[in-house]
């Protein structure tokens, strides 16, 4: 997968740099702003206009990124050796790692065959291919809700509580998605912390030592956010979503526009866009979720149904989430605020691959008898 990825960035202008685009100019714009000058104010870093809408008012009065600040702290070593191609090389890095954890949460659920084709499809048939050429915060955002999801499903719950807190740092929105995992998860060790064989009082210690040790693991992982907001804003409550400026005044005090106020689309005209846009719908732009979705009725047969359910339930919040949200197609390609429902899809898709493979299984069978009894 790393030769395709490879083929396809350099199958575009990359000297042009145009693979920092959108939002990607504010991320690198923070990286710019920690190199040289140390600090979190960006009206010096950015050549645009500082009111249109994507920067924050900080406390002190100055304009401090909207955006989270964990992509670019992460991605900054890149940029100190590379400049912007750093950028798109960790891009590169993190697509794969995306890439990786869709087949291991494949593989979770079936043989390596057949999670190797559902990866290689969605790798290639999917947005994914696109954003590999970008300096994204919405793939590195669903690779550390992946990376939790599937620390989870090996059972470090330590390691997948703190990587879903540091998701949500990524991007604030993957709240929804995680708390229903955190749900899920202190459900899981309630179930086996009341195993029979264990001892009744023994029993209750220790299903409470491990959910007190996973919400430590799940708020140390929200921790920079809450920091971050406090140094930006004067509060670990306050985001920069907020406080965007988009404007000023007659007598230049800058205006406030909270994105709270941005869910104003019906549910029925919001889920008609998010799935048939000719841009930006996640259908026309990522055919092979249609096979997902009949694999979706292949849940009740799986002996592993409960993570199904759960993949479900956290692909529809955040679709459901958007779904509200004015500004759902902001995307230069398919739509971006939905990676992590598309990766997720991919378990689906491969139940159903697996589905028809089986009952073709006879078929061949059949086939092979008869053209073997040709040959005698």
């Amino acid at each position: 997968m790393g030769l395709i990825y490879a083929i396809a960035i350099f199958a575009q202008p990359v000297s042009s740099r145009d693979f920092i685009k959108g939002d990607c100019y504010y991320y690198r714009a923070v990286v710019q702003s920690l190199l040289n000058d140390g600090d979190l104010r960006l009206e010096n870093n950015v050549d645009v206009d500082p009111y249109n809408g994507q920067l924050a008012l900080g406390k002190n009065g100055g304009f401090v990124p909207k955006h989270s600040v964990l992509m670019p702290i992460v991605s900054l070593p890149f940029y100190f050796v590379f400049g912007d191609y750093g950028l798109l090389f960790f891009n590169f890095i993190v697509s794969l790692l995306v890439v990786w954890l869709i087949y291991r949460l494949n593989r979770f659920f079936m043989r390596s065959v057949l999670s190797a084709i559902t990866t290689f499809l969605y790798a290639t048939t999917t947005l994914f291919l696109n954003y590999s050429y970008n300096y994204s915060p919405d793939v590195f955002s669903t690779m550390l809700v992946l990376s939790g999801l599937y620390a989870a499903l090996r059972r470090s719950y330590y390691g997948g509580a703190f990587l879903l807190g540091l998701s949500v740092f990524a991007k604030l929105t993957n709240i929804v998605p995680v708390l229903l995992v955190f749900l899920f998860l202190v459900g899981e060790i309630t179930k086996e912390g009341l195993r029979p064989e264990r001892p009744a009082g023994s029993k209750l210690i220790g299903i409470g030592r491990r959910l007190v040790g996973m919400a430590f693991f799940f708020c140390l992982g929200l921790l920079p956010l809450g920091l971050a907001d406090e140094a930006l804003f004067g509060s670990p409550f306050m985001t920069g979503y907020e406080r965007v400026v988009i404007g000023k005044d007659l007598s230049g005090i800058p205006l406030i526009l909270k994105h709270t106020g941005l869910f104003n689309r019906s549910f029925p005209e919001g889920i008609r866009l998010l799935l048939f846009d000719k841009a930006n719908g996640i259908l026309p732009t990522n055919p092979i979720l249609w096979v997902s979705f009949l694999g979706m009725f292949l849940i009740f047969r799986e002996r592993h149904g409960k993570w199904l359910w759960l993949f479900f339930f956290m692909g529809l919040s955040q679709f459901l989430f958007f779904a509200k949200f004015d500004q759902s197609l902001a995307s230069h390609y398919s739509n971006r605020y939905l990676m992590t429902p598309i990766a997720l899809s991919s378990v689906f898709t491969g139940l159903f691959l697996r589905f028809v493979y089986e009952k073709t299984a006879s078929l061949r069978a059949r086939v092979g008898g008869r053209l073997g009894s040709g040959w005698k």
